[in-house]
């Protein structure tokens, strides 16, 4: 069985546990596979046929963590019998380990669809060759770059990134030499939050952004720091206990792109951190020293060095085909590693590719549209700088191999080529690879570029695009050895347009209008004809209301009349008027009184007789006896004819 054991692992957090790989195995085979080096004094215990590893002061364990890191042990269980029988070692692919790396891959940041999106890419290494070999050697600032953003372009999103490496000769003493280039003094990379914080001072269109970092309060949401880290295998003659990270900082600058156009300069002004003289301390391995010096005159080995920028904008134009945009960005890098000494390789051979794979998900695309992929690469052609070996080999050079791409889109047939990440190789930008029409340069420089690839997409709703880089793949140490990093990827799509249902034709609801007050109030008994109404449409023209208006006179009360008209698409509108009848008045009947004279209605007197009005009396229907007011001014001391009048009235007033 493989024992397990539980230890603080010096280059994660948290505590996790490890495969100690010293089982039985021949001493050899534990050595070329790295999970050992071998020094001296070395107990060496028998197990049938084969060997393995005891325990000393001076035997030196690799173990792997779980996210494919490498650290020393300094135990391994004693006795035959407690080891694992043949066949049940692991041997470890040291090439595979960026693979089994988490954090070794390309993220989806954004994705743009359904307008006319396009995207303006351009970048630049940061650095300058003061050797004449065409590799990295210092920085050299400041460094601008232009960003083509048309008159009436809305920009919907803008990133800054930059990227660099860094090479750390002991990681228990955090040493190394990475350069502070705003103080002067050497200001090391050493932990994520070094690179979180590596400051990166940007001039937008001639306007400071000042000293930015992915935590700045003025960048925006979608800023990160994404770092990988890559343990070294310590070797005979090479540095112990060393390792590198690749980092990649993205800023969103979206706020402070916005309402630009034209010609726009990006301009870096200061990078806070970058390596350029390798590692400063060489801690010697059985008393040798790793071969070559760099520019400080001091022992190192040169693996890596670079730092570079890039910037991305995405805008949409009013009119237009609707666009796809997908961006990716991070660290997939590949690296057939094999550490090596001045004139012989650590390992016999190197069995295995460097490799990276992407895949870059999207919406739908049309094969009828220009679909264009961007790849920005800091390629293992040119890592490294003047007159340090390559990773401690003057003989085999670490960064001479050749590279090779694969790009397939949907089900469409994949496109191969190589070499295209060749720095100042490259053609100049905006013109064509040689026997690669389709594949232009954006941008190059010592150990950085960006290549715009036309894919011939010739299939419909294709919704992936892979991406498969890989380095030479060398068999012994006669062959050299290659690295590479992709930082982003870019696609620009025509939309696959989605068919749509057409939708329903438009229907608008008739409109009624009552002809006549919308409240009628009517006598009781009186006559009521009914005013009606007329309703238009707009589809249907002309319509007769349905009516329902029943109104009787003859019964008090408050009427509803509704009318309602409905169109050909089943809309109606409906009005009401509301009819009001009165109660009824009745009038109390009443007749008048009736008068009877006393006596006959003409009397004869002689004159000067005496005079008695025999008077008259009065009945009414309704008030009964009623009393005649009598008028009868006669006079029989002069001759002549008198009226005697004699009237009576009633309650009603009749008389």
């Amino acid at each position: 069985m493989i024992k397990a054991m539980v230890a603080a692992p010096l280059l994660i957090a948290a505590s996790q546990s490890f495969a100690l790989y010293c089982g039985s195995d021949k001493n050899t085979n534990h050595v070329a596979a790295g999970r050992a080096q071998l020094q001296y004094n070395i107990l060496v215990y028998s197990n049938g046929s084969n060997e393995y590893l005891g325990t000393s002061s001076d035997t030196v364990l690799l173990q792997e963590t779980s996210q494919g890191y490498f650290q020393k042990a300094s135990t391994c269980p004693e006795g035959g019998e407690e080891q694992p029988t043949t066949g049940t070692v692991v041997h470890e692919n040291l090439g595979n380990v960026a693979a089994r790396n988490a954090e070794n891959t390309l993220k989806k940041v954004a994705e743009f669809s359904g307008k006319n999106y396009h995207v303006a890419v351009a970048g630049s290494d940061l650095v300058e060759d003061i050797g004449g070999d065409q590799q990295a050697d210092r920085l050299l600032l400041p460094r601008t770059v232009y960003v083509d953003i048309p008159e009436n372009a809305v920009i919907e999103a803008a990133f800054v990134n930059y990227y660099g490496s860094a090479y750390l000769t002991d990681e228990y003493n955090a040493d190394d030499d990475t350069d502070d280039t705003i103080s002067g003094s050497d200001l090391g990379i050493d932990t994520e939050s070094d690179i979180a914080n590596n400051e990166i001072t940007i001039a937008l269109d001639g306007a400071s952004l000042g000293p930015l970092t992915p935590s700045s309060a003025a960048v925006g949401p979608k800023s990160q720091s994404i770092p990988a880290w890559w343990k070294m295998f310590a070797a005979y003659g090479t540095l112990e206990d060393s390792k590198v990270t690749m980092w990649n900082n993205r800023l969103d600058l979206t706020s402070q792109f916005q309402g630009l156009t034209g010609n726009i300069p990006v301009k870096v002004e200061k990078l806070q951190r970058a390596d350029f003289t390798g590692a400063s301390k060489s801690a010697k391995e059985n008393g040798y020293d790793p071969a070559g010096r760099n520019d400080n005159g001091v022992y190192a080995n040169d693996c890596l060095a670079n730092a570079s920028f890039s910037v991305t904008v995405v805008y949409y134009l009013p009119q237009g085909e609707d666009k796809t945009i997908s961006i990716y960005d991070g660290i997939a890098w590949g690296w057939n590693n094999d550490f090596a000494t001045d004139g012989i390789k650590a390992h016999k051979t190197i069995p295995y590719k460097a490799v990276t794979d992407i895949q870059i998900l999207h919406d739908a695309i049309d094969a009828s549209g220009d679909t264009k992929l961007y790849l920005a690469a800091l390629d293992g052609d040119e890592y490294g700088h003047s007159g340090v070996p390559q990773c401690g080999s003057t003989q085999y050079p670490h960064d001479t191999g050749k590279d090779y791409t694969w790009v397939k889109n949907g089900t469409g047939a994949v496109k191969y080529y190589e070499n295209i990440y060749e720095g100042v190789h490259a053609p100049d930008v905006g013109t064509s690879f040689p026997g690669y029409n389709e594949v232009k340069t954006v941008a190059n420089g010592i150990n950085f570029n960006i290549v715009q690839i036309d894919i011939e997409n010739d299939v419909d709703n294709a919704v992936n695009t892979l991406i498969h880089v890989e380095g030479d793949n060398p068999v012994s140490t006669q062959v050299d050895q290659e690295a590479m990093l992709i930082s982003f990827a870019i696609l620009e799509a025509k939309t696959m347009e989605q068919s749509v249902e057409p939708p329903p034709p438009t229907n608008t609801a008739p409109e009624v209008t009552m002809n006549g007050a919308a409240e009628i109030n009517l006598e009781f008994g009186a006559t009521f004809t009914d005013p009606g109404a007329t309703a238009t449409d707009a589809e249907d023209g002309a319509l007769t209301p349905a009516v329902n208006c029943n109104v009787s006179t003859s019964t008090a009360g408050t009427y509803t009349c509704t009318y309602t008209a409905t169109d050909s698409g089943g809309l109606s509108d409906t009005k009401t008027r509301t009819v009001i009848v009165k109660e009824e008045v009745i009038t109390p009947t009443n007749t008048a009184p009736e008068v009877t004279l006393n006596g006959a209605a003409s009397v004869t007197l002689e004159f000067g007789t005496a005079w008695t009005d025999p008077g008259a009396s009065a009945t009414d229907a309704e008030d009964g006896t009623i009393t005649p007011v009598a008028d009868c001014p006669v006079n029989t001391q002069q001759a002549g004819t008198y009226t005697c009048t004699y009237t009576a009235t009633d309650s009603g007033a009749l008389s």
